[in-house]
C-alpha cells in the first residue's frame, strides 16, 4: 500500500509537470562564440592569408603585415568578448543567472575531465557498489529478534516516531534547496511548485512509513554522476561519486532527522566532543577545542601528544547490524528499528551515463547513504561510543576525522607515550570490531608545547606510537580539518597555504578582469579569494605581525584587482576602505566576537562556553561607572600561551566594544555595530599613519566617496 501511494504521488507530478513543461529532444551543437562577427571572421581569414604569403617569400614587409593584423585581430577579439561577458552579466536576472554566466566562461568553477572518458558507466557502478558491500546485507527479522532480549541500554528514555501535521511537511519542503534531479525525475524546484497540493498527501504518506516501519521502495535508488578527483584518473578509486537521491525522500529523512536529533539532544547522548552534524558545531569550534586544550597545558608547564586517524571510506562500510544494534542502545523502539532497517537495507545504485541514460542498477549492502539527510547523524551514532575506549586521552571528533591527544610533564614524556600508544591501540580495536578499516599510513603524530620544553626534547630518544603494528613517525606538521598545525602553534606552514590558494584563485580571474565591472570583481574577490581567509579564523589568530603583515598583502593584492587602476606607488588602504572592507586582522576580531556570542548565548559547545565568565554572574567584581559594563571579564593570563587562546582573545574584543550586550538578543543583531566599531578603528590608524608619515588622506579618485571625522 505505502509503494503504491508513492508511485501515485511521483506519477501525479511527472504527469502535471509533462502538461505544463513537457521533455523536448534538443540536438547539441558546437559549443560557439557568439561574440565572434563576420566582421571578425573576414579579419582573422585576412590575417591567415597575410601568414601563408610571409611563409612563401619571407619578405620583411610580409612578415611586418601579419603581424599587425594578428594583433588587430587579437585586441578585436578580446574587446568583443570582454563587452559579450559585460552584457550578460549586466542582464543577469537572478543570483543564478549571474553565477551560471560566470561558470559558462570558466571563472567561478575549474572543470575535470568527466571519468566517463576513462572508465564506462558499468565499471564505475559496480566499483562504486563493491565499495558499499562491505558486510552482508542485513536480516531484519533475525535482527529485531537478535536484540529483543539485550539490556545494555543507555538510560531508560524510549525514542519512537511521532505522527507529522502538513504544517511539518511544508517546513521541511521549504528546506529542499537542491538544484538537481534524482532518480524518480522530479526536482526540487518542481516539487516546492507543487507543493500547496501536497502536503495532506504526503504527511499521510509519511506516517505511513512510520507506522508500518517501512521506508518506500522507490526512495532507495539512486543515480550517480561520476566526478574526476584529478585530471587523468588512473583507476576507479580516483573518482568521486555525487549520489542523487529522489527529493521526496529527502522531506521524509528530514522529519525522521529532526525527531531523531531532538531525542539525543534532550537526553544529552550525542558525544559532546563531536563537533560534526551539529547545530553551533564546526570544524573551528573542534578546532579551539584542541589549540585551547593545548594552551592550557602549555600554561601548565606541560606538553600535548596528539595522534590524527584516518578510516578509509567510512561512511561507505558501515555495518548495518552493529548500526542497528548502536540505535537500539540509544533507545529506539522495535517500531523505529524496522523502519531504520527498512531505511538502510535494499538500496541501489545507478551510474548516469553522457546521454542522460543510467546503467544497470547495483545492490549495496553497507554504509550509510551518500547524499541524503539522516545519514550524517546516523554516522554520528555508529561513531559514538568511539570515547569510551578512551582511558587516558582527550579526544575531538568531526564526523569521520578523529584525533586524540593528552598532557603530562616534559619529564614523564615516556609515561605519556605509553598512555596514549594504549589508547590508540585500543581506537584501533575498536575500529576492527565496528568493521571500519583504520589507515596506519595516514595516521599522523605531533608532539605539542612551548618551544622550550620541545628542544629539550630533541635530544632525547622517543618511542613511536604504534597503530596496528605500524610504527608513526613523529611529524613537523599535521594537517586536520583544514589547517595546519605545528608543534608550537605557529602559523607559518598555515599562513603559506593560505596566501597560495588565495593567489591561485586571484590568479584565475585575471584573464577577465577587462570585461567584469568593478562591482563584479569585487563579488569575485570576496566569494573565491577572501573565502580562504574566513575559514577558521579564530584559530590561527595568534599569526605574528609578519604573517599578519602577508595575508594582509593578499587582500592588498585582492583590492587592486578590484580597482584595476591604483597606482603601483600608492597605498591600498584608502582603496581598501572605500571598498567598505577590514583589515584582515580585524576581519578576525569581528568573527570571533560573532562566534563568542554565539556560544555565549546558546550555550555549546560546551567546552568552549565553560571558560567565559560573564560579569553579570559576578556582582561582586566592581567596574567604572564611566565606561559601559562589558558582558565579560578575564584576568591577565601568566604566559603568552593562554593570552591567544580563544577564550580570552574572544573576552578582550567584547570587552573593548563602545556599547552594552546582551544575550537576549542573537549575536546577528550586533554584526552591523562590531563591524562599524571595528571599522571606525581601521579608520583612525589610517589617519593616524598619515599624520605620522605625511601621508595623503584620501587620494583624489576616492574624494567623493570616503570621508574622515576630523580627528
Amino acid at each position: 500500500m505505502l509503494d503504491r501511494l508513492v508511485t501515485e504521488v511521483t506519477d501525479g507530478i511527472l504527469e502535471a509537470l509533462d502538461v505544463v513543461a513537457p521533455l523536448r529532444l534538443t540536438t547539441l551543437r558546437a559549443r560557439v562564440k557568439p561574440w565572434v562577427t563576420q566582421e571578425l571572421r573576414n579579419l582573422m581569414r585576412s590575417r591567415d592569408d597575410a601568414y601563408r604569403t610571409y611563409l612563401r617569400n619571407l619578405s620583411a614587409s610580409a612578415h611586418a603585415r601579419y603581424r599587425q593584423l594578428r594583433r588587430s585581430v587579437k585586441n578585436l577579439l578580446d574587446t568583443a568578448k570582454n563587452a559579450y561577458i559585460a552584457g550578460r552579466l549586466a542582464s543577469a536576472s537572478s543570483p543564478a543567472d549571474y553565477w551560471r554566466t560566470l561558470r559558462g566562461i570558466g571563472i567561478a568553477s575549474h572543470s575535470t575531465p568527466s571519468p566517463l572518458k576513462f572508465f564506462t558507466p558499468d565499471q564505475l557502478c559496480r566499483y562504486y557498489a563493491s565499495v558499499s558491500s562491505a558486510s552482508s546485507a542485513i536480516d531484519a527479522d533475525a535482527a529485531i529478534a537478535s536484540l529483543a532480549s539485550a539490556s545494555d541500554r543507555l538510560g531508560t528514555a524510549t525514542f519512537s516516531f511521532q505522527h507529522v501535521t502538513p504544517l511539518d511537511v511544508e517546513l521541511a519542503m521549504n528546506k529542499c534547496r537542491s538544484t538537481s534531479c534524482g532518480s524518480d525525475g522530479v526536482s526540487a524546484s518542481v516539487l516546492r511548485l507543487a507543493s500547496p497540493a501536497l502536503y495532506t498527501h504526503l504527511a499521510r504518506v509519511f506516517n505511513l512509513s512510520f507506522e508500518l516501519g517501512v521506508f518506500p521502495t522507490a526512495w532507495k535508488s539512486a543515480s550517480v554522476v561520476a566526478l574526476a578527483k584529478v585530471p587523468s584518473p588512473a583507476t576507479p578509486s580516483d573518482t568521486r561519486p555525487i549520489f542523487l537521491l529522489p527529493e521526496i525522500s529527502k522531506v521524509l529523512e528530514r522529519l525522521a532527522h529532526a525527531q531523531l536529533m531532538d531525542y539525543l539532544s534532550r537526553h544529552n547522548m550525542l558525544d559532546t566532543s563531536q563537533h560534526g552534524f551539529k547545530s553551533a558545531h564546526s570544524t573551528q569550534t573542534a578546532l579551539l577545542e584542541l589549540t585551547d586544550a593545548v594552551r592550557g597545558a602549555i600554561e601548565k608547564k606541560k606538553i600535548t601528544l596528539l595522534v590524527s586517524f584516518d578510516f578509509s571510506k567510512a561512511f561507505d562500510t558501515i555495518d548495518h547490524t552493529l548500526l542497528i544494534e548502536k540505535l537500539r542502545r540509544i533507545g529506539c523502539n522495535t517500531l523505529a528499528l524496522r523502519w531504520f532497517i527498512s531505511y538502510l537495507s535494499d538500496r541501489r545504485i545507478a551510474v548516469r551515463c553522457e546521454d542522460g541514460s543510467l546503467t544497470a542498477s547495483c545492490c549495496t549492502t553497507s554504509g550509510i547513504p551518500q547524499g541524503s539527510v539522516l545519514g550524517p547523524l546516523l554516522f554520528a551514532v555508529f561513531i559514538n561510543d568511539l570515547h569510551t575506549v578512551l582511558q587516558h586521552s582527550n579526544h575531538i571528533v568531526y564526523a569521520d576525522d578523529t584525533q586524540i591527544f593528552a598532557h603530562d610533564y616534559p619529564d614523564r614524556i615516556l609515561h605519556l607515550i605509553q598512555c596514549v600508544n594504549s589508547d590508540a591501540e585500543s581506537v584501533a580495536a575498536w575500529a576492527s570490531r565496528s568493521g571500519l578499516k583504520l589507515n596506519p599510513s595516514k595516521t599522523t603524530v605531533l608532539l605539542l608545547g612551548s618551544l622550550a620544553f620541545l628542544t629539550k626534547l630533541k635530544s632525547t630518544w622517543l618511542p613511536r606510537i604504534t597503530v596496528q603494528g605500524a610504527s608513526i613517525e613523529y611529524s613537523a606538521i599535521v594537517k586536520t580539518l583544514g589547517i595546519k598545525l605545528t608543534p608550537t602553534l605557529n602559523w607559518e606552514a598555515q599562513t603559506s597555504s593560505i596566501i597560495s590558494r588565495c593567489h591561485f584563485a586571484l590568479f584565475s580571474l585575471r584573464y577577465y578582469r577587462r570585461a567584469l565591472s568593478q562591482s563584479v570583481r569585487k563579488t569575485l574577490v570576496t566569494a573565491l579569494v577572501l573565502s580562504h581567509l574566513d575559514y577558521a579564523p579564530a584559530v590561527y589568530d595568534s599569526v605574528t605581525q609578519e604573517q599578519n603583515l602577508r595575508l594582509q598583502r593578499v587582500q592588498n593584492a585582492c583590492v587592486r584587482f578590484v580597482y584595476g587602476s591604483i597606482p603601483r606607488t600608492a597605498h591600498v588602504t584608502p582603496y581598501r576602505l572605500a571598498l567598505g572592507w577590514l583589515s584582515v586582522r580585524r576581519r578576525r576580531e569581528m568573527r570571533i566576537a560573532l562566534l563568542a556570542l554565539e556560544i555565549l548565548r546558546g550555550g555549546s559547545p560546551s567546552q568552549l562556553r565553560a571558560p567565559f565568565k560573564l560579569l553579570a554572574d559576578h556582582p561582586e567584581i566592581r567596574t567604572s561607572p564611566r565606561r559601559i559594563r562589558p558582558l565579560v571579564y578575564y584576568n591577565t593570563k601568566r604566559t603568552g600561551a593562554l593570552t591567544k587562546s580563544f577564550t580570552h582573545t574572544a573576552s578582550r574584543i567584547l570587552s573593548t566594544l563602545p556599547f552594552e550586550i546582551t544575550l537576549a538578543n542573537p549575536a546577528s543583531s550586533y554584526k552591523k555595530l562590531i563591524f562599524n566599531h571595528l571599522f571606525a578603528l581601521d579608520k583612525n590608524d589610517w589617519q593616524a599613519r598619515c599624520i605620522t608619515e605625511n601621508l595623503t588622506l584620501i587620494p583624489s579618485s576616492l574624494t567623493n566617496i570616503l570621508s574622515f571625522t576630523p580627528s
